[in-house]
């Protein structure tokens, strides 16, 4: 076939279209929305919910009309995390609250995801929980993630513990604000005191042991949780600085398994 005969058939479609649906009509959608930033979509009997950055949180039972669970982004005392300067006191001592971008009392809080895990073991013995896992931040590369549990989706959730960090340094130093970002400050410290982790590697940072090596190491954000199919709980994080990673985890206690190595994004 010559070009000229396609582009005559393709220009006698294109009018053929014109007739069929040019007088069709724009109808917006009444439905309600809701803005959700770095969302987490999770089914849970009947209802879609939603969860992401800045505590934002709502249910759909059709994807289309939402239910807000909050009445603002950082709302204090939040529905999910309930006293933020309380409950968040130990990652927020790294990162995350009233400190260098989030400085005048600012929240920095992002990308939650929110899982059923029925081999989560509570304290009395009782087993299955929710878990909502998050990361606060103060600046492109100093941050943690942690994570909190309930027996209920729609929380609220008990914070248990910090996970991973981004942002040390080897040696005393500031970035962003006077906090200090020697990893004595951070979970890293502890690790290596137990013998999880051989030692401080001098990757993580730039030559001189004062500012964290992003081309490297990654930034501890947008945690994802899921079973692989070996039945396993792994944990992916990081970001463009670093790459992503993925982590296994201890289904019964809903932290990591440290492999005492580095991996390979």
């Amino acid at each position: 076939m010559s070009d000229m005969k396609m582009k005559v058939k393709v220009f006698c479609f294109g009018i053929l279209l014109m007739f069929l649906f040019g007088n069709a009509k724009i109808v917006n959608a009444n439905v309600n929305r809701v803005s959700v930033h770095d969302p987490s979509v999770f089914y849970h009997e009947g209802q879609y919910y939603i969860f992401g950055s800045h505590l934002a949180q709502a249910k759909s039972d059709d994807l289309l009309n939402w239910t807000p669970l909050f009445n603002q982004e950082y709302d204090n005392p939040s529905s999910i995390l309930g006293d933020l300067t309380g409950n968040l006191n130990k990652p927020f001592q790294w990162a995350g609250y009233n400190d260098a971008d989030t400085a005048n009392s600012g929240y920095s809080i992002w990308a939650a995801d929110v899982i059923w895990n029925a081999d989560f073991q509570w304290e009395n013995g009782e087993k299955g929980a929710f878990m909502y896992y998050f990361s606060s931040s103060s600046t492109w590369r100093r941050s943690v993630i942690s994570f909190a549990v309930s027996k209920s989706v729609e929380g609220p959730y008990e914070v248990v513990d910090t996970l991973i960090y981004s942002g040390f340094t080897q040696k005393d130093s500031t970035d962003g604000s006077t906090r200090n970002t020697n990893y004595k400050n951070t979970n890293v410290y502890e690790l290596i005191e137990d013998g999880t982790i051989d030692g401080f590697n001098p990757k993580w940072n730039w030559p001189n042991g004062d500012a964290y090596f992003s081309d490297y190491a990654p930034n501890a954000i947008d945690p994802n949780i899921f079973f692989g199919n070996d039945g396993k709980m792994y944990m992916t994080y990081g970001s463009w600085s670093g790459g992503i990673f993925i982590l296994e985890l201890n289904a019964q206690t809903g932290k990591p398994i440290y492999p005492g190595v580095d991996g390979v994004n």
